[in-house]
Protein backbone atom coordinates (compact mmCIF):
# COMPACT_ATOMS: atom_id res chain seq x y z
CA UNK A 1 0.00 0.00 0.00
CA UNK A 2 1.28 3.69 -0.54
CA UNK A 3 0.16 6.83 0.70
CA UNK A 4 0.55 9.58 -1.32
CA UNK A 5 0.82 13.25 1.87
CA UNK A 6 3.05 15.44 -0.03
CA UNK A 7 2.48 18.62 -0.49
CA UNK A 8 -0.15 19.08 -3.14
CA UNK A 9 1.24 20.52 -6.12
CA UNK A 10 3.53 16.94 -6.02
CA UNK A 11 0.89 14.63 -5.74
CA UNK A 12 0.95 14.21 -9.54
CA UNK A 13 4.29 13.14 -9.62
CA UNK A 14 3.48 10.03 -8.19
CA UNK A 15 -0.09 9.29 -8.17
CA UNK A 16 -0.51 8.21 -11.71
CA UNK A 17 2.62 5.70 -11.86
CA UNK A 18 1.27 4.14 -8.10
CA UNK A 19 -2.01 3.33 -10.23
CA UNK A 20 -0.46 2.26 -13.07
CA UNK A 21 1.07 -0.70 -10.83
CA UNK A 22 -1.85 -1.45 -8.93
CA UNK A 23 -0.93 -0.64 -5.82
CA UNK A 24 -3.60 0.23 -3.56
CA UNK A 25 -3.34 3.79 -2.62
CA UNK A 26 -4.15 6.16 -0.10
CA UNK A 27 -3.99 10.27 -1.15
CA UNK A 28 -4.24 13.33 0.90
CA UNK A 29 -6.90 16.05 0.11
CA UNK A 30 -6.64 17.72 -2.48
CA UNK A 31 -6.16 14.53 -4.89
CA UNK A 32 -4.72 17.64 -7.68
CA UNK A 33 -4.60 21.28 -7.56
CA UNK A 34 -4.18 21.41 -11.85
CA UNK A 35 -6.82 21.44 -13.93
CA UNK A 36 -5.36 18.86 -16.38
CA UNK A 37 -4.24 16.62 -13.58
CA UNK A 38 -7.82 16.29 -12.33
CA UNK A 39 -8.78 15.46 -15.91
CA UNK A 40 -6.31 12.82 -16.98
CA UNK A 41 -7.64 10.95 -13.19
CA UNK A 42 -10.97 11.57 -14.34
CA UNK A 43 -10.47 9.32 -17.52
CA UNK A 44 -8.92 6.61 -16.56
CA UNK A 45 -11.51 3.49 -16.34
CA UNK A 46 -12.64 2.57 -12.55
CA UNK A 47 -12.26 -1.10 -13.69
CA UNK A 48 -8.59 -0.88 -13.98
CA UNK A 49 -7.55 1.08 -11.08
CA UNK A 50 -6.69 -0.71 -7.67
CA UNK A 51 -8.12 0.14 -4.03
CA UNK A 52 -7.72 3.70 -3.74
CA UNK A 53 -9.03 6.45 -0.50
CA UNK A 54 -9.36 10.28 -0.88
CA UNK A 55 -8.18 11.41 2.66
CA UNK A 56 -11.08 13.91 3.14
CA UNK A 57 -11.24 12.32 6.47
CA UNK A 58 -14.26 13.98 8.06
CA UNK A 59 -16.36 12.00 6.53
CA UNK A 60 -15.26 9.37 9.06
CA UNK A 61 -16.70 10.56 12.00
CA UNK A 62 -19.49 9.60 13.93
CA UNK A 63 -21.41 13.31 13.86
CA UNK A 64 -20.97 13.60 9.99
CA UNK A 65 -23.01 9.85 9.64
CA UNK A 66 -25.81 10.91 11.95
CA UNK A 67 -26.33 14.21 10.22
CA UNK A 68 -26.02 12.39 6.98
CA UNK A 69 -29.02 9.49 8.05
CA UNK A 70 -31.28 12.17 9.25
CA UNK A 71 -30.97 14.01 5.67
CA UNK A 72 -31.61 10.38 4.15
CA UNK A 73 -34.77 9.83 6.32
CA UNK A 74 -36.20 12.98 5.61
CA UNK A 75 -36.14 14.34 8.76
CA UNK A 76 -35.40 18.26 8.15
CA UNK A 77 -38.47 17.87 5.85
CA UNK A 78 -37.84 19.78 1.89
CA UNK A 79 -34.58 21.48 1.98
CA UNK A 80 -33.79 25.05 1.83
CA UNK A 81 -30.18 25.82 1.70
CA UNK A 82 -27.19 24.61 3.72
CA UNK A 83 -24.07 26.51 4.86
CA UNK A 84 -20.42 25.13 5.74
CA UNK A 85 -18.60 27.26 7.39
CA UNK A 86 -14.84 26.49 8.65
CA UNK A 87 -12.32 29.37 9.74
CA UNK A 88 -8.93 29.13 11.81
CA UNK A 89 -5.99 31.21 12.50
CA UNK A 90 -3.07 29.71 10.34
CA UNK A 91 -0.44 30.19 13.00
CA UNK A 92 -2.17 28.22 15.37
CA UNK A 93 -3.00 25.48 13.06
CA UNK A 94 0.58 23.59 13.53
CA UNK A 95 1.83 24.46 17.34
CA UNK A 96 5.95 24.29 17.01
CA UNK A 97 6.10 25.16 13.33
CA UNK A 98 6.45 28.03 11.25
CA UNK A 99 3.71 29.03 9.06
CA UNK A 100 4.99 30.94 6.95
CA UNK A 101 7.33 27.91 5.83
CA UNK A 102 3.79 25.61 5.38
CA UNK A 103 2.19 24.68 2.20
CA UNK A 104 -0.60 26.30 3.53
CA UNK A 105 0.86 29.30 3.20
CA UNK A 106 1.91 29.01 -0.65
CA UNK A 107 -0.30 29.28 -3.48
CA UNK A 108 2.29 27.66 -5.65
CA UNK A 109 2.75 24.28 -3.52
CA UNK A 110 -0.93 24.30 -3.61
CA UNK A 111 -1.89 26.29 -0.26
CA UNK A 112 -4.73 28.56 0.49
CA UNK A 113 -8.50 28.25 2.02
CA UNK A 114 -9.98 26.71 -1.04
CA UNK A 115 -7.60 23.80 -1.21
CA UNK A 116 -6.81 23.85 2.69
CA UNK A 117 -10.23 23.65 3.55
CA UNK A 118 -11.79 20.95 0.61
CA UNK A 119 -13.30 19.08 3.45
CA UNK A 120 -16.47 21.44 3.54
CA UNK A 121 -16.66 20.90 -0.15
CA UNK A 122 -16.39 17.17 0.27
CA UNK A 123 -19.20 17.08 2.89
CA UNK A 124 -21.15 19.44 0.30
CA UNK A 125 -20.75 16.29 -2.04
CA UNK A 126 -21.54 14.06 0.60
CA UNK A 127 -24.40 15.56 1.67
CA UNK A 128 -26.04 16.53 -1.53
CA UNK A 129 -24.60 14.71 -4.47
CA UNK A 130 -22.84 16.07 -7.41
CA UNK A 131 -22.54 20.13 -7.28
CA UNK A 132 -21.67 22.65 -9.53
CA UNK A 133 -20.43 25.73 -8.83
CA UNK A 134 -22.28 29.21 -9.70
CA UNK A 135 -19.77 31.87 -7.90
CA UNK A 136 -16.88 32.42 -6.38
CA UNK A 137 -14.83 34.84 -4.29
CA UNK A 138 -11.01 34.80 -3.16
CA UNK A 139 -8.48 36.96 -1.20
CA UNK A 140 -5.80 38.28 0.31
CA UNK A 141 -7.18 40.29 3.08
CA UNK A 142 -5.10 39.67 6.10
CA UNK A 143 -1.62 40.80 7.50
CA UNK A 144 -0.42 37.06 7.42
CA UNK A 145 2.73 36.39 5.46
CA UNK A 146 1.52 34.16 2.96
CA UNK A 147 1.24 33.89 -0.82
CA UNK A 148 -2.28 32.04 -0.98
CA UNK A 149 -5.71 33.15 -0.09
CA UNK A 150 -6.96 33.61 3.65
CA UNK A 151 -10.59 33.88 2.53
CA UNK A 152 -13.02 32.53 0.09
CA UNK A 153 -16.90 32.15 -0.58
CA UNK A 154 -18.30 29.58 -2.80
CA UNK A 155 -22.02 29.69 -4.01
CA UNK A 156 -22.71 25.84 -4.92
CA UNK A 157 -25.77 24.40 -6.63
CA UNK A 158 -27.07 20.54 -5.93
CA UNK A 159 -28.67 18.78 -8.15
CA UNK A 160 -32.21 19.64 -7.13
CA UNK A 161 -31.30 23.10 -7.18
CA UNK A 162 -30.43 23.54 -3.30
CA UNK A 163 -28.02 26.41 -2.91
CA UNK A 164 -24.81 25.93 -0.81
CA UNK A 165 -22.96 28.40 0.64
CA UNK A 166 -19.24 27.60 1.57
CA UNK A 167 -17.16 29.70 3.71
CA UNK A 168 -13.74 29.38 4.57
CA UNK A 169 -10.75 31.57 6.21
CA UNK A 170 -7.13 31.26 7.92
CA UNK A 171 -7.63 34.39 10.32
CA UNK A 172 -10.44 33.64 12.44
CA UNK A 173 -8.72 33.83 16.29
CA UNK A 174 -11.92 32.23 17.96
CA UNK A 175 -11.53 28.61 15.65
CA UNK A 176 -15.02 27.66 14.16
CA UNK A 177 -16.24 24.98 12.00
CA UNK A 178 -19.96 24.34 10.96
CA UNK A 179 -22.66 22.65 9.02
CA UNK A 180 -25.89 24.40 8.88
CA UNK A 181 -29.12 22.83 7.23
CA UNK A 182 -31.76 24.47 7.23
CA UNK A 183 -35.39 22.22 6.09
CA UNK A 184 -39.34 23.17 6.05
CA UNK A 185 -39.60 20.89 8.62
CA UNK A 186 -36.47 21.51 11.17
CA UNK A 187 -32.66 23.10 10.77
CA UNK A 188 -29.37 20.77 12.04
CA UNK A 189 -26.23 22.11 13.14
CA UNK A 190 -23.35 20.62 13.47
CA UNK A 191 -20.73 22.19 15.58
CA UNK A 192 -17.01 20.51 15.17
CA UNK A 193 -15.53 22.62 17.99
CA UNK A 194 -18.13 21.20 20.28
CA UNK A 195 -18.65 17.77 18.69
CA UNK A 196 -22.68 18.53 18.99
CA UNK A 197 -25.84 17.75 16.40
CA UNK A 198 -29.11 19.89 17.21
CA UNK A 199 -31.78 19.14 15.09
CA UNK A 200 -34.32 21.97 15.81
CA UNK A 201 -37.86 21.62 15.20
CA UNK A 202 -40.92 23.57 14.54
CA UNK A 203 -42.26 24.09 17.91
CA UNK A 204 -38.83 24.67 19.62
CA UNK A 205 -37.81 21.48 20.39
CA UNK A 206 -34.59 19.92 20.25
CA UNK A 207 -32.68 16.55 19.66
CA UNK A 208 -29.27 16.54 20.37
CA UNK A 209 -26.32 14.61 20.22
CA UNK A 210 -23.20 14.99 21.80
CA UNK A 211 -20.42 12.91 20.52
CA UNK A 212 -16.34 13.11 19.38
CA UNK A 213 -15.02 14.38 16.83
CA UNK A 214 -11.92 12.48 16.93
CA UNK A 215 -9.41 12.73 13.99
CA UNK A 216 -7.27 10.24 14.93
CA UNK A 217 -10.13 7.41 14.99
CA UNK A 218 -11.25 8.67 11.65
CA UNK A 219 -7.94 8.43 10.47
CA UNK A 220 -7.29 5.13 11.02
CA UNK A 221 -10.89 4.18 9.98
CA UNK A 222 -10.43 5.58 6.69
CA UNK A 223 -6.87 3.60 6.60
CA UNK A 224 -8.39 0.72 7.65
CA UNK A 225 -10.84 0.63 5.10
CA UNK A 226 -8.14 0.91 2.18
CA UNK A 227 -6.35 -2.42 3.60
CA UNK A 228 -9.38 -4.11 3.95
CA UNK A 229 -10.31 -3.22 -0.05
CA UNK A 230 -6.74 -4.23 -0.52
CA UNK A 231 -7.63 -7.89 0.46
CA UNK A 232 -10.73 -7.89 -1.57
CA UNK A 233 -12.45 -7.21 1.66
CA UNK A 234 -15.47 -4.31 0.81
CA UNK A 235 -15.26 -1.01 -0.85
CA UNK A 236 -13.63 2.33 0.08
CA UNK A 237 -16.07 5.07 1.32
CA UNK A 238 -14.00 7.44 -1.28
CA UNK A 239 -12.50 6.11 -3.90
CA UNK A 240 -10.46 8.26 -6.02
CA UNK A 241 -13.24 8.99 -8.81
CA UNK A 242 -15.43 10.29 -5.69
CA UNK A 243 -12.70 12.28 -4.27
CA UNK A 244 -11.81 14.00 -7.35
CA UNK A 245 -15.39 15.57 -6.97
CA UNK A 246 -14.78 18.29 -4.22
CA UNK A 247 -11.40 18.69 -6.06
CA UNK A 248 -12.63 19.36 -9.04
CA UNK A 249 -15.12 21.81 -7.80
CA UNK A 250 -12.25 23.62 -5.81
CA UNK A 251 -10.22 23.65 -9.11
CA UNK A 252 -13.60 25.17 -10.58
CA UNK A 253 -13.66 27.87 -7.89
CA UNK A 254 -9.81 29.22 -8.71
CA UNK A 255 -10.61 28.94 -12.64
CA UNK A 256 -13.69 31.25 -12.01
CA UNK A 257 -11.47 34.15 -10.24
CA UNK A 258 -8.70 33.92 -12.69
CA UNK A 259 -10.93 34.00 -15.55
CA UNK A 260 -12.20 37.25 -14.60
CA UNK A 261 -14.11 36.97 -11.68
CA UNK A 262 -14.51 38.73 -8.31
CA UNK A 263 -11.27 38.08 -6.03
CA UNK A 264 -7.98 38.89 -6.52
Amino acid sequence: MAIVASPSDRHFDTLPGLLAAGIPTFVEKPVVIRAEDCAYLEGLRRVDLPPTQVGCVLRFTDLVARLKSWLDEGQLGRLIRARFECGQYLPDWRPGSDYRTSYSASRKRGGGVIFDLVHEIDLAVMFFGDCTLLHAVRDQRSSLHITSEDVALLHLRAADGLPIEVALDYVSRTPRREIRVIGEEATAILDFRTATLALHGPSGEEQRVVGTVSADAAYRLELAELLDAAHGRGMTRLPLHEGLKATRLAIAAHAFVDQGGDGN
